[in-house]
């Protein structure tokens, strides 16, 4: 080795360590290692477990879980509640054109009338 550039001389001992100089470190390292694994694999099995819930419950309502968000999305976007407010003279009007249908009486009407010209948000 004194040929070899090598500055000293390095045996086995200098590389590996001892346990005999700290026993419990190995123990307490393996311990924490196995409760964490544990808790990764619970979530793991918790996450595959719900999706497969889910999915088995869109299935069952007659939904495709594969499209169920974008579904609602377009549901929610294509509905009147995000849909722009409409103007209080087409409200009155689509209530005249009920009323004069028969759908509603006189007194729904006046209801009515009263509730979009008091302020109120109902559409």
């Amino acid at each position: 080795m004194e040929g070899d550039g090598i500055i000293g001389s390095t045996t086995q001992e200098d590389i590996i360590p001892d346990p005999s100089l700290d026993p419990g470190a190995t123990g307490a390292f393996d311990a924490a290692f196995t409760i964490i694994l544990v808790l990764v694999l619970a979530v793991f099995v918790f996450v595959i477990v719900s999706i497969v819930r889910n999915a088995g419950r869109a299935r069952r309502a007659g939904h495709d879980p594969l499209t169920l968000q974008t579904d609602l999305a377009v549901r929610a976007l294509d509905s009147e509640m995000l849909g722009p407010r409409r103007s209080t003279a087409d409200r009155l009007a689509e209530l005249q054109s009920l009323h004069e249908d028969g759908t509603i009486t006189a007194d729904e009407l006046a209801a009515a009338r009263g509730r979009i010209l008091g302020g109120s948000s109902d559409r």
